[in-house]
């Protein structure tokens, strides 16, 4: 409270100046008399004046500066700001300015004074909006988009009000194509089942079947299994890194041997002349078990490219081989009795298939969810009806492989599958006319127009007078939900209903609309708060360069053969260790900044370790030894410095009107405000944190074989070294949590 008191009071001191500043030569022009003596007392006057406001300025300055030091640790973002109007006010030279004015006053040149005038006005204008704009600005940016989020959450329970309200009124309103459409469903369900149960009964009655078509069925099925665990074997070659890549040239090979054995099965067959699909099918079988063979050399060779194209060209062969099979299969068994039967199971599966979206369109109409419909445990997914169909037509190929048995056991199961869907859908239609005996509730609805209405007034005073994104919207939902509250006292459930789907549809766009204006006002935030981050960090490298020119000087100017130090030497050494304390402090300052903002994992880790980087330089810069392991210390300072920097440069480089990384609407609809910096800029700081480690583990061992450090030295940076590599695995997790809660996060709740 009292800093920003102190704030206000700087800006009315350059509200003061300001208005002093444009008066003072206006009120001499009006007040001064034709006569030389008046000239000259109103120049003195003007002078003084100006003199005044000159040393106004700079005490005014002086406190800014002292201000800001004060608020570095406490407000760093208004600290920055402060900053900021000094260094304006300094590059401008604004004193040197109004110097000019005096001179200019006292020579007489009244047009080049107010001339000059002009600039310092405009010049300390801008220092005003620079106050203004940053000091207030982040604050009250925040503020406002604390106001936003509130308005957001009032805007998502209304909607989900909404939504469930609809739900309960579209069994009323869509009850007679309910009636019909689920009955329809039920007839051809039940006509379904007793056609499946006829062609089971005659499977049933299926004696033995041909021989060499049984063997050819065995054939087939033995290679589309093959064909599907190429594939599998493929995908995996594909993800696998070059480590992994033996292990499956041993599964590759063994695929292999299996397609050789195939090819030998079907030479036997192929010995009947009529069977010319038998010779391309082996043809096709011998060309896979080639390219598998190739394959199996290329992987042991670690050649993944290679490999895979092989496996690829392995798998068309088998799939060609499957697909002769197929065809030849279903025109030889087709005069059969179990082909006989094939063609009715497909088309019934073929039906069947066709019914497959009809519950769920039900289900939608009557506003009920398909997931409630199945029984506690039932592990299968409702109102899917491709679950039978698939059935059925495992069933019709097996008919015409022949293999009978195994058809019957997938009819039954197709037979169970039936007799759930018609379980599901009865339960259905008992629901939706339950529900649409149901009184609507008009009570309700009318609870969420006058909310509505509520909420669009709130949304009309926006930031600068201009309305709340989707106010307009938020008001025309509202003033559906009170139409549609009027037909459900008429008892009019079709058109209520109508007026709810239009109020939903309104809601959406003011939640689209809303959720802009949220997005651009964290990227605004998240600029001014990365730019604080920036400078900050900037200035702390800059420093941190000076002091590693400093010690480099300092260590070369030690006595070689004592390597003592002289006391110019040692007094620069403690001067040195008060500016890496300072540093370290200053690091604190901005880690705490990015702790207390909440959104980044890596950076505070990161700059944690520069601060004891830097606590550990000023240490043994205090008991005056600046050798070697403080000098590789101080660059691996610099270097992450500017690591962090470059990081937070590219992110402000994309912009305000840009869509942040991880961010834009999603974070509007449930996902948390996006990171201050995006997780793939933590992870490739992570991974530079972890060469790091690497590197300096490999450093130290060779200070020691150069003898520039001792061995105790370089045990204590391996103990360093191993808390830090714990803490980079440490950091690891924290970031695949993190990532895997934002994945994990899901747009708005849907009541169906």
């Amino acid at each position: 409270m009292k800093n920003r008191t102190i704030i206000k009071l700087i800006l009315l001191g350059f509200s003061a100046i300001i208005f002093n500043l444009a008066v003072f030569p206006a009120h001499a022009q009006s007040d001064a008399e034709d006569t030389d003596d008046a000239k000259v007392k109103t120049s003195e006057d003007l002078v003084y004046s100006a003199g005044f406001i000159k040393k106004k300025l700079a005490e005014l300055l002086v406190a800014m500066s002292d201000v800001a030091k004060l608020l570095e640790k406490t407000e760093p973002d208004v600290a920055v700001i402060l900053k900021r109007t000094v260094e304006h006010a300094q590059r401008e030279d604004v004193a040197g300015k109004i110097e000019d004015v005096i001179r200019d006053i006292r020579q007489g040149l009244d047009q080049a004074a107010q001339i000059q005038q002009g600039e310092v006005i405009d010049d300390l204008t801008q220092m005003l909006r620079i106050l203004e704009g940053g000091v207030g600005d982040l604050t009250k940016a925040e503020k406002r988009l604390a106001e936003l989020q509130a308005i957001r959450d009032k805007l998502d329970k209304n909607l989900q009000r909404q939504q469930l309200e609809e739900k309960q009124t579209r069994p009323a309103a869509n009850l007679e194509d309910i009636k019909k459409q689920s009955e329809t469903l039920i007839k051809a369900l039940q006509g379904i089942i007793e056609k499946q149960k006829s062609l089971k009964a005659k499977t049933n009655k299926v004696g033995s079947c041909d021989p060499k078509l049984v063997k050819l069925g065995e054939l087939l099925e033995a290679i589309e299994d093959l064909s599907a665990k190429q594939k599998i074997l493929g995908d995996a070659v594909d993800k696998s890194g070059l480590s992994e890549l033996p292990i499956l040239a041993e599964a590759q090979n063994r695929l292999a041997g299996r397609a050789k054995s195939l090819s030998d099965e079907l030479a036997e067959v192929q010995a009947d002349p009529n069977n010319k699909e038998v010779q391309v099918a082996a043809e096709h079988i011998k060309s896979a078990d080639a390219q598998m063979e190739k394959a199996v050399s290329d992987l042991e060779k670690s050649d993944k490219p290679s490999a895979s194209d092989s496996e690829e060209k392995a798998l068309a062969d088998l799939q060609a081989a499957g697909k002769q099979l197929r065809k030849m299969l279903e025109d030889k068994s087709a005069d059969t009795p179990a082909g006989r039967l094939a063609k009715p199971q497909n088309q019934l599966g073929k039906q069947t298939g066709q019914l497959a979206d009809k519950e769920a369109q039900l289900a939608e109409q009557a506003g009920i969810d398909p997931k409630s419909l199945s029984d506690k445990d039932e592990k299968k997914v409702a109102g899917d009806l491709n679950l039978a169909a698939e059935s059925m037509d495992q069933a019709a190929k097996k008919l015409s492989a022949q293999q009978p048995v195994t058809a019957e056991a997938k009819q039954e199961q197709a037979l169970v599958e039936l007799a759930e869907q018609l379980r599901r859908v009865t339960e259905l239609h008992r629901r939706a006319l339950a529900q649409a005996e149901k009184k609507l509730n008009e009570a309700e609805q009318k609870r969420i127009a006058e909310d509505l209405k509520d909420l669009a007034e709130r949304m009309k005073e926006g930031e600068g007078k201009k309305a709340t994104a989707g106010g307009q919207a938020v008001a025309s939902a509202g003033n559906s939900a009170n139409s549609a509250a009027g037909e459900m006292s008429k008892n009019d459930a079709k058109s209520a209903n109508n007026d709810q789907k239009k109020t939903l549809e309104q809601l959406r766009k003011a939640q689209e609309e809303l959720n802009e204006e949220i997005a651009q006002l964290e990227r605004r935030i998240k600029a001014e708060k990365l730019a604080s981050v920036e400078e900050r960090l900037a200035k702390i490298l800059e420093e941190q360069k000076a002091c590693n020119i400093q010690t480099r000087k300092t260590y070369s100017r030690r006595n070689q053969k004592t390597s003592a130090y002289d006391r110019q030497a040692k007094q620069t050494l403690g001067e040195l260790s008060k500016t890496e304390g300072s540093l370290a402090e200053e690091v604190q300052s901005v880690r705490n900044m990015l702790k207390k903002e909440g959104s980044t994992v890596v950076f505070p880790e990161v700059l944690r370790e520069v601060q004891e980087d830097l606590a550990a330089v000023q240490k043994q810069l205090a008991q005056f030894e600046p050798g070697p392991l403080v000098q590789t210390t101080q660059e691996d300072i610099v270097r992450t410095l500017e690591e962090l920097i470059s990081a937070v440069r590219k992110e402000l480089s994309k912009g305000h009107g840009r869509a942040m990384s991880g961010g834009g609407q999603g974070q509007g609809q449930g996902s948390g405000k996006a990171p201050l910096v995006p997780p793939v800029a933590e992870l490739r700081m992570l991974r530079l944190q972890q060469l790091r480690v690497n590197a300096g583990t490999r450093r130290a061992q060779r200070m020691v074989e150069s003898k520039q450090i001792t061995q105790e030295a370089a045990d204590a940076q391996y103990r360093k070294l191993s808390e830090r590599q714990k803490r980079v695995t440490d950091i690891a997790k924290k970031m695949a949590s993190k990532m895997k809660t934002q994945g994990a996060s899901q747009p708005e709740k849907k009541v169906e």
